[in-house]
């Protein structure tokens, strides 16, 4: 299995849990350890999703723009890899 796949599935392996800095094409993403949003990338870098020092709330993560995929292999098959 490929070392993106193995960690993208295994949350727990996270060096920054419960976020996991992706990048595709110059672009920043975070995935999160979260049920609902395992397979959704934020289009933001990990800094943004601090809020003086705490994750952002569901409200504030729902409101920021990301991409929701049906699988981790869709989420490498669109380039995203670990950053």
């Amino acid at each position: 299995m490929d070392e993106n796949k193995s960690m993208m599935l295994n949350p727990r392996t996270w060096p920054r849990w419960p976020a996991l800095p992706v990048k595709r094409n110059g672009e920043c993403g975070v995935m999160l350890a979260y049920k609902d949003f395992l397979t959704t990338v934020f289009k933001v870098n990990l800094w943004e999703l601090s809020n003086g020092g705490h994750l952002l709330t569901l409200k504030q993560l729902q409101s920021m723009e990301q991409v929701k995929y049906d699988t981790i292999d869709a989420i490498l098959a669109d380039g995203w890899i670990i950053d």
